[in-house]
């Protein structure tokens, strides 16, 4: 019986292992306070592409409170393990951004060319004006 259930887990394991292996990318997108459904809308820019390079996984899972104001980085499910995250970089992605509250994202999973529907949308952010530094009045 033992033997059963090692070969059933190691199964499961490469199954895992290679759904992932297949990804060659997140895109991400970033959608007005008013969508409701990411794969009826339009992205407020064109949404980026990040290789799997530039992802990193196996990360803690994290919770979000509030409502990020710039926020720097986008985080989903491990696909590998529910139980953690991965996460990409997206500073700049936001920097470009005009100034509004209440943006939505929502990301692609990618295998070369072709892309999947698009996820969930996440919490609410704000993107904001960076204030001033050193201001002095003379």
């Amino acid at each position: 019986m033992m033997k059963k259930v090692s070969f059933l887990f190691l199964l499961f394991s490469c199954i895992t292992v290679n759904a992932h292996a297949q990804t060659t990318g997140y895109s991400v997108g970033v959608f007005a306070s008013t969508v409701t459904d990411a794969n009826t809308a339009t992205p407020v820019v064109a949404p980026i592409t990040y290789p799997i390079a530039l992802v990193t996984c196996g990360l803690a899972k994290t919770t979000v409170t509030g409502v990020p104001i710039n926020p720097t980085t986008a985080r989903f499910d491990d696909p590998a393990d529910a139980t953690k995250d991965c996460s990409i970089n997206v500073t700049n992605q936001i920097k470009a951004l005009p100034a509004a509250i209440g943006y939505k994202s929502a990301a692609q999973t990618l295998e070369g060319t072709v892309a999947s529907i698009w996820s969930n949308l996440s919490n609410p952010f704000d993107k904001k004006p960076i204030p001033v530094t050193g201001l002095r009045i003379q």
